[in-house]
């Protein structure tokens, strides 16, 4: 399957994790989460925590949590949309 390459893909991540996040399904997760755990350029991560909080829930905030806990504090912007991510995913659908 295509999305899965493109997983695996660094120029494709961001773009995959933006359109995922678009979405706003909770299904998308299950693509998302293999990145939580990966060394990851400021873009992706970027994208990944603002997919987190497109997404919402509790699953979503679960990973977010990951996200923030493996981002290294010198990432200041993904920490900040990692922030924001937070509130925007915790309001009712």
């Amino acid at each position: 399957m295509q999305a899965v390459a493109a997983v695996n893909e660094p120029n494709a991540q961001a773009t995959l994790v933006e359109v995922i996040g678009a979405l706003g399904l909770n299904e998308g997760l299950v693509w998302l989460e293999p990145l939580v755990d990966r060394s990851l350029d400021e873009d992706v991560a970027l994208s990944l925590a603002g997919a987190f909080g497109e997404i919402g829930g509790p699953d979503a905030m679960t990973l977010l949590a990951r996200l923030e806990a493996a981002t290294p504090p010198s990432l200041d912007a993904v920490h900040e949309e990692i922030a924001i991510a937070k509130e925007v995913g915790k309001r009712d659908r």
